[in-house]
C-alpha cells in the first residue's frame, strides 16, 4: 500500500520501464513512486488551481522522459523527468480537458476539452498548435487510430467524428462522422488492429463501429443502464464492458456476440483493465474492492480488498505480474496478479442474465 495522498487518488500509470508509478489526486498533488520500494517524489501544481485528473490517466512519452497529464480545472500540466528525483514542471495548457491521448511516436498530445474543442499540443515544446471546435459539449473520448493518421472524438453530444492528423500536428479534413447515438458517449477505444471502434453509451448500449465508418454502428445490448467503460482484448477479437447495472460483459468480435457475463454488483463495477496477455480482466468500483477475473469464463480468480472508497483507475504493470489501483480514499495499491487457471481446470461458468 502506497500512502501519501491527502485527497482522492484519481489516476495511476506505470512508467514505460515499469520501475515507477505515477498517481494524481483531487487535491492538487502528483506523486511518483518507486514500484519496488515505495519511495516517493511529490509534484504539486504551483497555482491556485486544484489539479483534477478528469481523464483518469496520465500519458508518458515513449522514452519515459516526461509526464503529460494532471488535467486540472484550468490546465494540463507537464513535468520533465531529466532528473527523476526532481521533476521540473515544464508547461501548462490553460484549458479544461476531459480526455487526452498521444500519437504513437509521442510527439503530439491530443486534448479533448470541456468546451468541445480538440487541441493538439507539441510534447517537446509544450505549445498548443491546431485547435478545432468539434462537439457541442465536453469531449469525453479521444482515440488515435493505430495507423497514426486519423483520430476519432466523441462526447456529451453523442456524436462520433473522425479527422485526419498530419505528422506535423495539424488537423486535416473530416473523413468520417456518425449520427448521434441515444445518449452521451463516455469512452472511446480502437481495437489493436484498428478494424473496429467501441464507445460506451450512456443509453445502456455498447456501440461498435466497423472501420472505416461505412455503416451505422452495432448497438450491443445487455447492460441495464449506462455503460461506464470499454476495453479491447490486446491479444484477440474480444471486447469487455462494464455498466452501472453491476455486470461485466465480454463480447466476441467482429460481430459483437455475447461471449460471457458476470454480475459483480452495482457498487463493484466501474473501471476495467485487460491484462497484456489477454487472460485476465480486472474490475473495480464504488465499494473499493478489486476483482481479478479469468477472461474466458469471468470466473473470479481473487478478490483484492483494502481500499475503503471508490477505485477509479486500474493498470497491469511489470509484465502483467502486478496490478495497480488508485482510489478516492487517497491510496494507491500494488497487488500481485495471479495467472489465469488453465482451461478445463474446473473453473465455474460465467453468470448470465
Amino acid at each position: 500500500e502506497l500512502r501519501g495522498h491527502r485527497a482522492d487518488a484519481m489516476a495511476v500509470v506505470a512508467t514505460p520501464d515499469g520501475r515507477q508509478l505515477v498517481s494524481g489526486d483531487w487535491g492538487g498533488t502528483c506523486r511518483i513512486w518507486d514500484a519496488g520500494a515505495g519511495d516517493v517524489v511529490t509534484l504539486r501544481v504551483p497555482s491556485a488551481a486544484t489539479m483534477v485528473v478528469r481523464s483518469g490517466r496520465f500519458v508518458y512519452d515513449p522514452a519515459g522522459a516526461a509526464i503529460i497529464g494532471g488535467c486540472s480545472v484550468s490546465q494540463v500540466n507537464v513535468w520533465a523527468l531529466r532528473d527523476p528525483t526532481a521533476p521540473a514542471r515544464q508547461a501548462a495548457c490553460g484549458r479544461l480537458a476531459s480526455s487526452l491521448a498521444r500519437t504513437g511516436d509521442g510527439r503530439l498530445l491530443l486534448l479533448g476539452l470541456d468546451s468541445g474543442v480538440l487541441a493538439v499540443m507539441d510534447a517537446r515544446s509544450f505549445e498548443i498548435g491546431d485547435t478545432l471546435a468539434l462537439h457541442a459539449g465536453p469531449i469525453h473520448g479521444v482515440a488515435r487510430h493505430p495507423d497514426g493518421r486519423r483520430l476519432a472524438t466523441a462526447g456529451e453530444d453523442g456524436r462520433l467524428l473522425v479527422r485526419e492528423l498530419a505528422t506535423d500536428g495539424s488537423l486535416g479534413r473530416a473523413t468520417g462522422a456518425a449520427d448521434s447515438v441515444g445518449g452521451a458517449l463516455r469512452d472511446l477505444e480502437f481495437a489493436p488492429d484498428g478494424a473496429q471502434l467501441a464507445g460506451a453509451g450512456a443509453d445502456s448500449c455498447v456501440y461498435l463501429w466497423d472501420w472505416p465508418l461505412t455503416a451505422p454502428p452495432r448497438a450491443l445490448r445487455g447492460h441495464g443502464g449506462a455503460v461506464l467503460d470499454v476495453c479491447f482484448d490486446p491479444t484477440g477479437p474480444r471486447l469487455a464492458s462494464t455498466g452501472v447495472d453491476g455486470w461485466v460483459r465480454v463480447w466476441s468480435l467482429p460481430e459483437g456476440r455475447p461471449a460471457a457475463a458476470r454480475e459483480v454488483g452495482p457498487h463493484n463495477c466501474g473501471t476495467i483493465a485487460w491484462s497484456g496477455d489477454g487472460q485476465r480482466i480486472a474490475v473495480a468500483g464504488i465499494d473499493g474492492a478489486v476483482r481479478l477475473l479469468q477472461a474466458d469464463s469471468l470466473r473470479e480468480l481473487v478478490g483484492l480488498r483494502g481500499h475503503i472508497a471508490r477505485v477509479v483507475a486500474l493498470a497491469f504493470v511489470a509484465d502483467d505480474s502486478l496490478l495497480v489501483s488508485s482510489s478516492r480514499d487517497g491510496t494507491v495499491r500494488v497487488w500481485a496478479a495471479p495467472p489465469a487457471a488453465p482451461q478445463g481446470s474446473g473453473s465455474e461458468p460465467a453468470q448470465r442474465r
